[in-house]
């Protein structure tokens, strides 16, 4: 079943880096044609800064995704308690012990990042150590480690950078201007396209593969800790708090309960299904 899962996930991988890659091109085409009157322009533009922006997450994702959302090395010392379950949650899941951050924040919130097992790294919130009990925050890690385990983590990795250049060029058209007014109309109207497939059409796809992996993850996390009451008490608790103060919408999708006050297009499952699906469990 694990393997399984596995598997589906990088065919899943393939299939939503695809897709993002012709949104890419569309976005790129529109931007070239906006800022040059070239779709060509725009096309090789986008893939050039796409291709090493990608080789570079893939290499350097997880350090850049934890100094995006403000999290920093958790020292041992401090937090030796957090080290010992997420060590020991590893080695349940059957992965490398990933690295350890804190964020240094009262919400109630984590996530997991990086482009393999290999590479991966958990982040905690200060307020989840603090109003969690050691089972609860078992259960916390243990999620995580299903989304590291099932290689959501590189998934998104993925998407959160394509995301972000696409974001990047169309901040970029818009703040550039056009050598020639000619077919203006045209340009706006490519110029419009071009934001909604970034800040709509993307955001949908990324929707499409986000519910399922928490569902799953969840599931996992029964698994490994024995102990899905653990996960739906910490999920209650999460419920209460989740909000974090200068979370990108780009790398919302990763923690587990949804960082932002308000979303259009919500990356996660209600908390209420999520919590129906751990007690189904039980029965």
């Amino acid at each position: 079943m694990l393997y399984k899962q596995i598997r589906r996930n990088k065919y899943k991988t393939i299939l939503v880096v695809c897709i993002y890659l012709l949104l890419f091109a569309i976005v790129g085409a529109l931007v070239g044609y906006y800022t040059s009157g070239d779709f060509l322009y725009g096309i090789i533009l986008a893939s050039i800064f796409g291709f090493f922006y990608t080789l570079f997450m893939l290499f350097q994702g997880s350090r850049v995704v934890m100094y995006m959302n403000d999290a920093h090395e958790a020292p041992y010392e401090e937090y030796e308690t957090l080290y010992t379950i997420v060590k020991n949650m590893a080695v349940l899941a059957k992965v490398p012990t990933p690295k350890v951050y804190v964020i240094q924040d009262d919400s109630l919130n984590a996530f997991a990042t990086g482009s393999s097992p290999k590479n991966s790294a958990v982040a905690v919130t200060t307020g989840l150590i603090k109003k969690l009990n050691r089972y609860e925050l078992q259960a916390v890690i243990a999620h995580e480690m299903g989304h590291i385990r099932n290689y959501d983590v590189r998934l998104q990795t993925i998407t959160i950078t394509l995301a972000s250049i696409m974001t990047f060029l169309v901040d970029m058209m818009f703040r550039s201007r056009r050598s020639s007014d000619s077919n203006a109309g045209f340009a706006l109207v490519g110029a419009i396209l071009a934001l909604i497939v970034a800040v709509v059409i993307a955001p949908l796809v990324n929707l499409a593969i986000s519910r399922a992996r928490e569902y799953q993850a969840d599931a996992t996390a029964a698994r490994l800790t024995r102990n899905p009451m653990a996960l739906i008490s910490a999920l209650n608790k999460i419920s209460e708090n989740p909000k974090l103060d200068n979370v990108p919408r780009q790398s919302a999708g990763m923690y587990i309960a949804s960082p932002l006050s308000s979303e259009w297009f919500s990356t996660h499952p209600k908390m209420e299904k999520r919590i129906e699906r751990l007690e189904e469990l039980l029965k």
